[in-house]
């Protein structure tokens, strides 16, 4: 059993529970789940078997991605050309989701048991982060008419930030409320991305004909995604 019990969840829940669990401790919190038959089960008592239940969800996303380039190059005689670009990216989202449900008919059945009125669950994430990357190139011509040349584009290294926050409120019939609110969630990670190769050579036969060859690789087995321990304690992304 990998759930947590109602004493971990009156004591300290966000230290204890994964991060996609914080919802349904925000749950138990706003007594939208209530402990059933022992502390390692829960039910939604709140809701009757006649009620009738409106959901809606919205969902706001804003993000960016951008990159900047500085770039330069060199001509060695027309015999040798070398050319090199030093990017810089940065990347931004957020996102706010927010569900609600309204239960209509949902009338008392048992005695003592507050019943829902209204349930609104609110996320909101933040991922931001900066990264570097360099590509070189160059291309040597012995003689005007063969041109080889090789490239090689570096991983873009990158460091991100993740960060999350949630929050529940519940309205019953009985004229009373509920509201909880999640810690900061926060993930620092670190990407990046692929080596690229390539290669190719082009021959110019007098002023009839061009003939060229060209190579690429990719090595995406080197790529790589790390994260350190973030605030909730999961580990279970860890690559």
């Amino acid at each position: 059993w990998n759930g947590l019990s109602s004493d971990a969840l009156n004591t300290n829940p966000y230290e204890e529970a994964f991060t996609d669990e914080w919802g349904a401790v925000l749950g138990y919190k706003t007594w939208l789940l209530t402990p059933g038959r022992d502390k390692w089960h829960y039910g939604a008592d709140g809701i009757g078997e006649n009620a009738v239940m409106t959901p809606m969800m919205e969902v706001n996303s804003t993000g960016s991605l951008g990159e900047y380039n500085f770039t330069g190059g060199f001509n060695f005689s027309n015999v040798f050309y070398f050319g090199f670009s030093v990017g810089i990216q940065d990347i931004y989202r957020s996102q706010t989701t927010i569900f609600s449900e309204a239960y209509d008919n949902n009338t008392p059945e048992v005695a003592g048991v507050a019943y829902l009125r209204h349930m609104t669950y609110k996320q909101r994430s933040r991922m931001s982060g900066t990264g570097v990357n360099l590509k070189v190139g160059a291309i040597y011509r012995p003689v005007p008419a063969l041109r080889p040349g090789l490239a090689v584009h570096t991983p873009t290294w990158m460091s991100l930030t993740h960060e999350y926050i949630a929050d529940m409120k519940t309205e019953f019939f009985a004229q009373t409320s509920r509201s909880a609110e999640t810690t900061l969630g926060y993930t620092p990670w670190d990407y990046h991305s692929p080596v690229r190769l390539m290669a190719g050579v082009s021959y110019t036969v007098k002023n009839f004909a061009a003939l060229s060859f060209d190579y690429e690789k990719t090595w995406y087995n080197k790529m790589g995604l790390a994260r350190d321990n973030d605030s909730a304690g999961d580990y279970r992304n860890n690559i």
